[in-house]
């Protein structure tokens, strides 16, 4: 059970998706179409916005964040914040060195928003018990073109930007 509530600590600091230090909009991916064009746009942007969280590029990961989640947090407050995800999950037992980002799967895409679920793996390729037993859905919109993690109250904030 600890390696499950560690585990989920960690996508939970993953979804802390926006870690680089410009405060402007994000360089991720470019969204200028709806259906499959708009989900694999959708799916660059957070392949690399949780592969930088797992590489421990936490500042880097700021650009991917909306404009309502830069609003709460300057580029350090939410690199701080991802640390501590990661210190608690690494206190809770879990090997976090272990983890590598599998597939990343995208649902609900529309010109201007949509989801995304990024599952962890261990060394093996075997899936993280807590990436697939407790899914968790991240909301991501359209921001200047650009595709942005939207899901502020996951990781401490107040606000979700994401249209429904």
């Amino acid at each position: 059970m600890r390696r499950v509530v560690a585990v989920l600590a960690v996508v939970a600091a993953l979804g802390t998706v926006g870690l680089l230090a410009g405060c402007g909009g994000g360089s991720g991916s470019t969204a200028t179409s709806s259906g499959p064009s708009a989900a694999n746009g959708l799916r660059g942007a957070a392949t690399d916005y949780y592969q930088l969280t797992l590489d421990g590029k936490y500042v880097d990961t700021y650009r991917y964040l909306s404009a309502a989640c830069r609003d709460q947090w300057s580029a350090e407050a939410w690199a701080a914040n991802v640390t501590v995800g990661m210190a608690l999950a690494k206190a809770l037992g879990t090997d976090l060195s272990g983890l590598k980002l599998g597939e990343v799967q995208t649902r609900n895409v529309t010109d201007t928003s949509g989801q995304v679920l990024a599952l962890l793996v261990d060394s093996n390729g075997s899936p993280a018990a807590a990436s697939t037993s407790n899914p968790n859905w991240e909301d991501w919109v359209v921001e200047n073109g650009t595709w942005l993690i939207s899901t502020c109250k996951n990781y401490g904030g107040t606000s979700t930007t994401a249209s429904k």
